[in-house]
């Protein structure tokens, strides 16, 4: 990895999972932010440094907002930070009823749910 975090975010959408990875090594857990309103994702981090004579500052950030697919609920939203300085940012898929369970017919007749 570059000494630089690439801010460039890794999106997946299966059936399984919604998730986002980030390369936020550069910033602490501190100074990142990871929210939602309504049905979109914001992600920011923000980091601020002065000098050693307190004279001047220097400040970096990003913001990166995604829309929420479908179904997805913003209450199961959850993030870690690896020790490598990856946000990974994820919530479980709509799982439609029809997709999960399925009748089976026994041999007997009978039908099992």
């Amino acid at each position: 990895m570059s000494s630089s975090a690439d801010t460039s975010p890794k999106v997946i959408f299966d059936q399984d999972k919604f998730m986002v990875e980030f390369d936020v090594q550069d910033y602490s857990p501190e100074e990142l932010s990871i929210k939602t309103e309504g049905d979109v994702l914001i992600v920011l981090a923000k980091q601020e440094s002065k000098t050693k004579g307190g004279k001047s500052s220097v400040s970096k950030q990003f913001e990166q907002r995604f829309s929420l697919p479908s179904g997805v609920n913003p209450e199961k939203i959850s993030s870690k930070l690896s020790n490598r300085g990856i946000l990974t940012v994820t919530a479980p898929s709509p799982i439609a009823p029809t997709n999960r369970s399925k009748a089976v017919e026994n041999k007997a007749g009978y039908r099992d749910a």
